[in-house]
């Protein structure tokens, strides 16, 4: 029999003590205070929720959680569920991973603050967070080279790293690169990156008028921080992790800025389009992924000149409004010489996965069969001459409003990070934006097709 949480508890204070993003073992309650009886909802088991960091020598009968009923995107519901409901952290074999996602940082989000007030503000709540101190020490550092990039920060982070590497926390690194570089990035761009500010059109921005706004609401696509100068002007910014390949834009991101412009000459032409109806598809977000690959795919069935790289029956066999109910073992069954063809011309290595045991037992065949349309959609969409292409909707309108900051950690601990836009960025006119498939074989349903140069 599985221990109870409580009887391992010692095992894992380290965890709990730094926050951490987890799931709820059950379903359970969540309510208002520690000890209070009014309920704020019900979460479901395995629903997205990450602990709050909190000094729990001995194991607390309740533990306060963000819940995120819809997604990380949302606003989510701050609460305390029953220590029962907890469900135990997967320990890493060097470490704990502690949680650097910008929440886990309170006072800076959804604040306005001058740069100075927002430099003084990070560093603030970095030293009064419950963390390892060679990870606290190197955070420190990281912000002030990023600060100055003065040669004696530079020995200083350099150091500071060192330590950092050698010590428990070392697992921390990943989260630094993909979550605490949100609040890093208005340092950097406004301190290395103010030589670029002017090629990418933000001439007058310097840290004498910045003022850095983080979003906390699930209201802002895409962008991760803003910065606005005295006279009102906005710079939205997107941060993504700096590496060899390029970040997937979600289409729901995308959808929600061709949303807020409905009258723009371009995205009245844009509507128009077989690229626009994909993403629209892609993107509703009431769906599922599954569901929204087979309403792709069927749209494609029917639409020149796509319909000719698909079965022709695969219109008639994917039912309309293609859920669970409708879509379900016996149609599946009932048409596998269709599927077959399409994983004869899409995903050979695929064959047989509707008779893997072990996959359907873990995704069930609706789900299981939605990855072979993932692929056939990503497939389809970079085909090289009938293809999809969203480079002038990425370039010529996304870019415009949004600009896009890198960032990574090399192997010494100092900062590498490029910016991007409309302005200034590496994609030219025979480059093709197109759909890849983010989710696998084995998570089916993990994540949405992504727009990717």
């Amino acid at each position: 029999m599985a221990s109870k949480i409580q009887d391992v508890w010692p095992r894992y204070i380290p965890v709990f003590r730094n926050g951490h993003d987890g799931t709820v073992a059950r379903s359970t309650p969540i309510y208002d205070s520690e000890s209070g009886n009014r309920k704020l909802g019900s979460v479901p088991k395995d629903a997205d929720v990450h602990y709050i960091a909190g000094n729990f020598q001995q194991p607390p009968s309740r533990m306060e959680v963000l819940w995120y009923p819809n997604s990380r995107a949302d606003e989510p519901v701050r609460g305390w569920i029953s220590l029962a409901a907890v469900k135990k952290p997967t320990m890493t074999t060097t470490g704990v991973k502690v949680s650097m996602k910008p929440q886990d940082f309170p006072g800076i989000g959804g604040v306005e603050l001058a740069y100075s007030a927002y430099l003084d503000k990070i560093k603030e709540v970095v030293l009064a967070r419950d963390m390892p101190i060679p990870l606290k020490n190197y955070l420190i550092q990281l912000i002030e080279y990023c600060d100055s990039h003065s040669s004696g920060d530079r020995a200083d982070l350099i150091a500071a790293y060192r330590d950092f590497a050698n010590s428990d926390a070392f697992d921390s690194l990943a989260n630094i690169q993909k979550d605490f570089s949100e609040l890093m990035a208005p340092i950097c761009v406004l301190e290395r990156g103010q030589r670029q500010l002017a090629s990418l059109g933000f001439a007058e921005l310097n840290k004498g008028n910045a003022i850095v706004f983080v979003p906390t609401a699930g209201n802002y696509p895409l962008i991760d921080f803003i910065i606005r100068d005295t006279s009102g002007r906005e710079y939205p910014f997107s941060v993504k992790v700096l590496s060899k390949t390029t970040n997937v834009i979600k289409p729901q991101d995308l959808m929600e800025f061709v949303d807020d412009n409905p009258r723009d000459p371009f995205i009245v032409q844009f509507k128009r389009t077989p690229e626009y109806e994909v993403l629209r598809l892609l993107g509703q977000t009431r769906k599922g992924v599954a569901e929204t690959s087979y309403e792709t795919i069927k749209y494609l069935a029917q639409t020149q000149p796509f319909s000719s790289k698909l079965p022709s029956t695969i219109a008639r066999v994917i039912p309309d409004n293609p859920n669970k109910d409708r879509f379900t073992d016996a149609v599946i069954d009932a048409n596998r010489e269709v599927w077959n063809e399409m994983y004869e011309q899409y995903y050979r290595e695929g064959r047989g996965q509707l008779d893997d045991a072990a996959l359907i037992r873990k995704n069930g065949k609706y789900n299981q069969l939605s990855y072979l349309m993932q692929v056939a959609i990503a497939k389809i969409s970079q085909d090289r001459t009938r293809g999809l292409n969203y480079l002038e909707i990425v370039r010529d309108f996304l870019m415009e409003q949004v600009a896009y900051y890198k960032f990574k950690i090399n192997s010494n601990g100092m900062p590498e990070f490029k910016m991007e836009n409309k302005f200034h960025n590496e994609f030219d006119a025979n480059t093709k934006f197109v759909l890849r498939a983010k989710s696998s074989k084995g998570s089916p349903i993990n994540d949405r097709l992504g727009v990717q140069p």
